[in-house]
């Protein structure tokens, strides 16, 4: 609940207007909230009162907070001054349910949730005095600055995307590129300076002519395929992006050094990055090991994504967009092992969750 004090008529006051001790009266209470002594509305100015709770980092901070009791409906409140005189009253909804001395003439209509009875006339008669409003709870001396943020400060006549992966198809089709950024150029014929919007990007395009503004909007690989739209003052660009299933391995080369009838962990491990928009379902396949000697069998090679808990090959590892998956293996060399180098390729396969 919140109270707007302001005086309203035809000379308005040029002082101060004390108002210690006045009181607040509702269908609750004949003294519902009484005003602190030394109160006062300043000349030209306004006195707000608040119920407890009051939220000053959204409005103006309450020059009296107190609790106070009012309803929605069917009721009316009225400012008394120290005498306990009437000064002024106003009630909403049904008359035969308010107290008649919480409204003047005819009550006010009832009011929309999150709106305020706004006094507009002083004729004695609420159903004509008060309008529905919106809250306002600025100072009425100041002067309300207000700012249109827009795209651009002319006029646009056409905008257009400067690429398309498949021409084959209808629309703008757009590939990513494999771990990195798709840089997209666009145009527009403008008669003054214009921007682009897409996402949280903000591009302001530079004049290469004229009329022709351009610039680039750029679109991370692990952006989600999907359709989306560039916005140039109002203007919608719309384009699909396309799916890219693709990983890259970094530190490829795994090496071992050991004895016969040891386990051991590689020295070096193995870096796996999804490079594509889509989530992995990475796993692995290995040949045995082997030399003009012998062989190792494939099942002795473990994999580990911490370096501790160290499982069999055909574990699968799920690999979102941008992710990068660390791979650590171990080895146990049989005891009746010869001696030598051995070698085999590890495949990395993924699919599309």
């Amino acid at each position: 609940m919140k109270l707007l004090l302001r005086p309203l008529n035809c000379t308005t006051p040029t002082s101060d207007i004390d108002i210690s001790g006045w009181i607040i009266a509702t269908e609750t209470s004949d003294k519902d909230a009484v005003i602190p002594a030394q109160s006062s509305i300043k000349a030209k100015g306004y006195y707000l009162i608040t119920d407890t709770g009051w939220n000053s980092s959204k409005w103006k901070a309450a020059d009296h907070e107190e609790k106070i009791t009012m309803h929605n409906a069917n009721s009316g409140i009225a400012l008394k001054n120290a005498n306990e005189t009437i000064i002024d009253a106003v009630g909403w909804g049904t008359p035969e349910e308010i107290k008649n001395n919480l409204y003047e003439g005819t009550p006010a209509k009832d009011v929309k949730e999150g709106k305020v009875l706004l006094r507009k006339k002083d004729t004695n008669n609420n159903s004509i005095d008060f309008i529905e409003s919106a809250p306002d709870f600025s100072d009425p001396n100041s002067i309300k600055i207000s700012v249109n943020v827009t795209n651009t400060t002319g006029n646009v006549s056409s905008v257009k995307i400067d690429l398309d992966d498949d021409s084959n198809k209808q629309g703008i089709q757009i590939t990513p590129v494999s771990g990195s950024v798709r840089r997209v150029k666009v145009t527009a014929i403008a008669s003054d300076e214009v921007t682009a919007v897409f996402l949280n990007q903000t591009v302001i395009l530079n004049k290469t002519s004229n009329s022709t503004y351009e610039g680039f909007i750029e679109l991370n690989h692990d952006l989600s395929p999907g359709n989306y739209s560039i916005n140039i003052a109002g203007n919608k660009l719309f384009f699909e992006y396309l799916e890219l299933m693709d990983f890259t391995v970094t530190s490829n080369k795994i090496e071992f050094n050991s004895l016969p009838g040891k386990d051991t962990i590689a020295e070096t491990n193995a870096v796996i990055k999804n490079t594509g928009n889509v989530d992995l379902n990475l796993y692995l396949e290995a040949n045995d090991l082997s030399n003009e000697l012998g062989t190792i069998d494939s099942d002795n090679l473990k994999i580990s994504t911490d370096n501790e808990d160290f499982g069999d090959l055909d574990e699968t590892f799920v690999v979102d967009p941008g992710e990068t998956l660390n791979l650590y293996f171990s080895l146990f060399i049989p005891r009746e092992t010869k001696l030598g180098s051995y070698f085999s390729i590890v495949k990395l396969k993924a699919e599309r969750i």
